[in-house]
């Protein structure tokens, strides 16, 4: 089945949306790598998201290796440019089976030349550190869902600033401060049932949704 996605996060829980004052909320548009590139914090746990150029089921060209390692190489050369938020920009870059040769017994050459040039420390015009999630959370970026907390089942409007590759000026740690409305209870219930399901143990937790 389908995984949750950042931009189920924006459109299912409907932040901005206020029937009284005819707001509809955020469009369900793509996220960029800006909004993809920090961790959110959500009901007190860590969720990273990957880059949605490698979502299959969104996206068919995710099956060509080559036009992964291409599309990759163009977001690490953007974010380089273009990051100007507290922290570090942190990129998600899942290992999947389509990836591996045809009989499975090694990565694509493309692919895996773009591991090694990845901890080589350099890939398309920008420096690179890789490592284990775990490892980035004291540099990284953050964001606050607030609005996803369960608490804060009742209507309202609040303030909300979008993830798209444009003008995209979160700083660490920063808390979007909204409020579910009615339409969100699906939505409430799946991350309820996430959270619940992974039996967290004390601390905050980093996950990786693809």
């Amino acid at each position: 089945s389908k995984g949750l996605t950042l931009i189920d996060l924006y459109s299912s829980s409907s932040p901005g949306r206020n029937q009284r004052l005819g707001l509809t909320g955020r469009p369900y548009r793509r996220i960029g790598c800006l909004g993809t590139s920090k961790f959110y914090v959500i009901r007190n746990t860590i969720f990273a998201f990957t880059p949605q150029f490698i979502d299959h089921q969104q996206f068919y060209l995710a099956l060509d290796n080559q036009m992964i390692v291409d599309m990759l190489r163009t977001d690490l050369s953007y974010l380089s440019s273009r990051w100007r938020m507290t922290g570090r920009p942190t990129v998600t870059f899942p290992i999947s089976q389509t990836m591996l040769t045809e009989d499975h017994s090694d990565l694509d050459p493309a692919v895996l030349a773009t591991l090694k040039k990845l901890q080589d420390g350099y890939y398309g015009g920008a420096r690179i550190q890789t490592g284990k999630l775990s490892e980035f959370l004291t540099t990284s970026c953050f964001a606050k869902l607030s609005f996803l907390d369960a608490s804060k089942h009742a209507g309202g409007t609040g303030q909300q600033q979008d993830d798209d590759d444009d003008d995209d000026d979160y700083g660490c740690f920063a808390e979007h401060g909204l409020t579910f409305n009615g339409d969100a209870d699906d939505l409430a219930q799946y991350l309820d049932q996430l959270l619940t399901t992974a039996n967290p143990s004390r601390g905050s937790k980093v996950r990786v949704i693809y």
